[in-house]
C-alpha cells in the first residue's frame, strides 16, 4: 500500500534531508517490518535459537515532471547462535536522486546493484537505463570504491552493461559485469513461455583477473508451470569443471540456493531443485521443496525444505518453515524451524 500525501517545505527537508525552494511536493513511501524467530540444531545435538528484527522504510518525492528523489532506511537487531543480542544497525541504504524523460532514466547516487552477479548490495554510483527500440532497453552503471566480491577485492570499482529486451515471445538479456582487479563476468538469459509452462535457461562465464582462481561457467535450465492450482518447478544447474561462474551471494541469479543448500562458486558441481505449492485455503498455501548436488567426485550435499504461508491481512502475511539440510560430512548436517511475520506498508 503506497500512501501519497502533500508536504510542505519543512516536512520535507525533515524526511528526505533535501533542501528545495518548491512549496509543496508528492511524496510516497513504502515500508517493511519483518520479524524472524528460529532455531537450529546441528549434528551434534545442540540447538541454538535467534531472532531477526527488520524495519524498512523509503520515501519518494517528486520534484518534477522528470526528476524525483529516494531516501531509504532500515534498521535492523538479531541474534544468532544463543549469543547476546546484537546493536541495532540503523542505515540509509538508499539515497539518490532520478531522472526520467524520453526513454531515458537515471539513477545517481546510493542503491542496490542488481543484476545476474549480484544480489541487490548497497552501492554508490550511477545507473542509467534508455529505450532503444520497442522491447530493447539498454542499462549502464558505475559503482565506485565498492567490496562486491565479498572482501576480496575491498574498494574496487565495479560496472554493469546489459542489453534486455523481447522479440517474438522469447525475453532476453545479456549482461558484462566487472569488478576492477577481481573478474568480468558475463551472463546470457534466455526465456519463453510454451503451452503455460515457463522456459528459462541462462549461461554465465567469469574471468578472474587476479590470484589462482581459474576461470569458471554455471548453466541453468529451469522450467515452472500448474497443473490445475499445483504449482509445479525444477531447476537444473551445471558449473564447470573448473570453477563456477563467480556471485557475490548464494541468492545471486546465476546460482542456486535453497537454506543451507547452495551451489555458490563450487567448482565441478551438477544440482538440481524441485518445488510443488499448493493452495490448502483461502489464505493458506503449502509448499515442498528439495535440492542435491554433486560436487566434485565424492561429495554431496541435499536439502527439504517445507513451508506454510499465511496471509493474515492484504499487507501481513506469516510464515513457518522447516529445513532438513545433509552436508558433505555428518557434522555439518543441520535441521532449522522458523516462523516470521512480515508487514508491508
Amino acid at each position: 500500500m503506497t500512501k501519497m500525501i502533500k508536504m510542505s517545505l519543512v516536512a520535507a527537508v525533515a524526511v528526505a534531508g533535501f533542501t528545495t525552494s518548491a512549496s509543496a511536493m508528492d511524496t510516497s513511501y513504502t515500508g517493511k517490518v519483518y520479524v524472524e524467530n528460529h532455531a537450529t540444531s546441528v549434528n551434534d545435538g545442540q540447538t541454538v535459537t535467534g531472532y531477526d528484527i527488520d524495519f524498512d522504510v523509503k520515501a519518494t518525492t517528486k520534484i518534477n515532471d522528470n526528476f524525483s528523489a529516494v531516501v531509504g532506511v532500515q534498521a535492523d537487531a538479531d541474534t544468532k547462535d544463543n549469543v547476546a543480542a546484537s546493536a541495532s544497525a540503523v542505515t540509509m541504504d538508499k539515497a539518490n536522486i532520478n531522472y526520467a524523460g524520453n526513454g531515458l532514466t537515471v539513477k545517481f547516487g546510493r542503491q542496490a546493484i542488481n543484476t545476474p552477479t549480484t544480489d541487490g548490495e548497497t552501492v554508490e554510483g550511477i545507473l542509467a537505463t534508455y529505450g532503444v527500440a520497442k522491447g530493447i532497453t539498454l542499462a549502464a552503471a558505475h559503482f565506485g570504491n565498492q567490496s562486491i566480491a565479498e572482501g576480496a577485492v575491498a574498494g574496487q570499482d565495479a560496472h554493469a552493461v546489459a542489453v534486455l529486451g523481447s522479440m517474438s515471445g522469447v525475453n532476453f538479456q545479456l549482461w558484462n559485469v566487472g569488478v576492477a582487479g577481481h573478474s568480468v563476468n558475463n551472463t546470457l538469459v534466455v526465456g519463453a513461455n510454451v503451452a503455460g509452462i515457463a522456459l528459462g535457461a541462462r549461461y554465465a562465464t567469469t574471468d578472474f583477473e587476479a590470484g589462482t582462481d581459474k576461470d569458471g561457467s554455471t548453466m541453468i535450465l529451469s522450467a515452472a508451470g500448474k497443473a490445475g492450482t499445483v504449482g509445479l518447478s525444477a531447476a537444473y544447474l551445471v558449473n564447470g569443471e573448473d570453477n563456477a561462474a563467480f556471485t557475490s551471494d548464494a541468492s545471486s541469479a546465476n546460482t542456486a540456493e535453497l537454506v543451507e543448500f547452495n551451489a555458490q562458486n563450487a567448482a565441478d558441481t551438477k544440482a538440481f531443485i524441485l518445488g510443488v505449492s499448493a493452495p490448502m485455503t483461502s489464505t493458506l498455501s503449502a509448499s515442498v521443496k528439495y535440492g542435491s548436488a554433486d560436487i566434485g567426485a565424492n561429495n554431496s550435499i541435499s536439502e527439504v525444505v517445507l513451508q506454510l504461508t499465511n496471509k493474515f491481512a492484504k499487507s501481513l502475511t506469516g510464515t513457518v518453515r522447516y529445513a532438513d539440510y545433509t552436508g558433505v560430512t555428518s557434522d555439518t548436517d543441520q535441521t532449522q524451524l522458523r516462523a516470521d511475520m512480515t508487514y508491508k506498508f
